[in-house]
């Protein structure tokens, strides 16, 4: 690929996500009513993904999605050695993430939310309501699911295709298209460009987009929920983005202390076979 054609696919994959905002915003401004009900508004963004990310993309760059069924097929196979490898990446690169909130969080602590001032603002039946498990939960649960396949099929599976399957121009360009699109801070587009980073890492390596899809459900189930177990630590002074990303570090830590496990039992007993 030319410098030129680099570029040209850069701006281009780095507009597309937006115009799903657009799309949805303008719904709403058209359909005012929709935004009002919940599980109307989550629908209305999740089919407007769907376009862009899907539809739009095969239009424009012609890629094929025939592969993702193989490798929902194939993704068994050498399975624990990919998912260990994905989630050493992931939580190597994960500190970097934490470094960059922390310092973000120094520089300007009073802009900041902390977990004391979010319990000391919050109702006095703010307990019982992180804790309580119902049915918006859940389906903000699976809206999550969704979002994190669609975001992977796009940056990871769609751009290894547009950029033509450069590693290099790949890994970076498509990290920061992502990072772009996360962002509403400097701290956050830093943040969101270091999970592209190891996204687009193993999705290079194990060559099948279930294992982005594992690590991204992972990390964020693991920042989403943060907030139902922070009643315990209500009197920290420190920020919500620091506790989130440390939360999620423990989940990845004993999700790879696990795996080491599994395969110590393989070797040693051989009765797993994944």
């Amino acid at each position: 690929m030319t410098y030129k054609k680099v570029i040209e696919k850069f701006l281009s994959t780095t507009v597309i996500p937006f115009l799903g905002l657009f799309l949805t915003t303008f719904v709403f401004i058209l359909f005012p009513n929709l935004k009002s009900n919940f599980y109307t508004s989550y629908i209305i963004q999740l089919l407007g993904l769907f376009l862009i990310f899907t539809m739009l993309t095969k239009i424009i760059f012609n890629i094929k999605y025939i592969n993702l069924k193989n490798d929902i097929v194939n993704f068994r196979y050498n399975f624990i050695d990919n998912l260990l490898y994905s989630l050493i990446i992931i939580f190597g690169l994960s500190f970097t993430a934490l470094f960059i909130n922390t310092i973000d969080f120094l520089i300007d602590p009073s802009s900041k939310d902390t977990i004391k001032t979010l319990f000391i603002n919050a109702s006095n039946n703010y307990s019982e309501q992180t804790n309580m498990i119902d049915l918006e939960i859940l389906f903000n649960s699976f809206c999550i699911v969704i979002v994190i396949f669609l975001e992977e099929i796009y940056f990871r599976y769609s751009l290894y295709e547009v950029y033509e399957k450069n590693t290099k121009i790949f890994i970076l360009l498509s990290s920061i298209s992502f990072g772009l699109y996360h962002g509403y801070s400097i701290a956050r587009i830093l943040s969101s460009f270091i999970l592209g980073i190891s996204f687009a890492i193993v999705y290079v390596k194990t060559k099948n987009i279930v294992y982005p899809i594992i690590i991204h459900f992972l990390w964020n189930f693991g920042t989403y929920f943060s907030s139902y177990i922070m009643f315990p630590f209500r009197n920290l002074d420190i920020g919500i983005s620091i506790f989130s990303i440390l939360s999620t570090e423990f989940l990845l830590f004993i999700c790879i202390i696990l795996i080491l496990f599994i395969k110590y039992m393989r070797l040693k007993y051989k009765w797993i076979k994944l």
